[in-house]
């Protein structure tokens, strides 16, 4: 292995490192919101399910960086559907298995080489 593999290997694990553990700090946070779009839908007056599509957009966002790609976009999802549309019986469903999906991921610290 050349020195300049080497070093890119290094940075890529460092880099993984760091976003593994930043996940680790913030997925409480985005647990929260998960939490604060089910109150919100199970509420179901007109500013809760704004509360609920704004909290949507902002897990659309942060999911897709931390490579939760498919959650990222039932977020986006949900959140169409609360600012274009009638919520459908199953919402509150769905953001369920959108915070499992928060909960349960896990980025490996392992550099991916």
């Amino acid at each position: 292995m050349t020195p300049d593999v080497a070093t890119n290997n290094a940075d890529r694990a460092r880099l993984r490192a760091g976003l593994a553990a930043l996940w680790e700090r913030i997925r409480g946070d985005q647990l929260a919101s998960a939490d604060d779009m089910l109150a919100a839908l199970r509420r179901g007056d007109p500013d809760g399910l704004a509360e609920a599509a704004d909290a949507a957009h902002r897990l659309a966002g942060t999911l897709g960086m931390f490579d939760l790609t498919e959650a990222s976009e039932v977020a986006a999802g949900i959140e169409l559907e609360l600012r274009h549309g009638a919520p459908t019986e199953d919402l509150q469903v769905r953001v369920a298995r959108l915070r499992s999906a928060i909960e349960n991921h896990r980025l490996d610290r392992a550099s991916r080489a």
